[in-house]
């Protein structure tokens, strides 16, 4: 399908994400970068692109969430809830970056 955003809106919104990521890093006492490449440390964990071309590579997650939808226990599109659910039933292990920044994550609270 042909991109159809105007090409000004198109670089405002490329501005408005660059910044917005500028300062998340900058938070993060991390190198300030507008589109930072994908980067998992013990206290922050970053993705070059959305959350979804990672759970691409987790076809048992995305089974899962399409039948919860079609079941009518999850809802379509960005729905947290459906999300964690497909997460919490998938019926194979997430992919090695996934699993890095649960990891990480975990080693965070002191309950592990």
């Amino acid at each position: 399908m042909r991109d159809r955003t105007a090409p000004g809106a198109r670089a405002g919104a490329e501005q408005t994400v660059g910044a917005a990521n500028r300062r998340l890093l900058r938070y993060l006492y991390a190198p300030e970068q507008e589109h930072p490449a994908t980067t998992v440390t013990d206290r922050w964990a970053v993705l070059e692109d959305t959350l979804e071309p990672v759970l691409d590579e987790w076809t048992a997650w995305g089974a899962k969430h399409r039948e919860l939808i079609q079941d009518g226990r999850g809802l379509p599109g960005k729905d947290a809830a459906t999300y964690r659910l497909a997460a919490i039933e998938a019926d194979a292990d997430p992919p090695a970056l996934l699993s890095d920044i649960i990891a990480r994550a975990r080693a965070l609270s002191p309950d592990g």
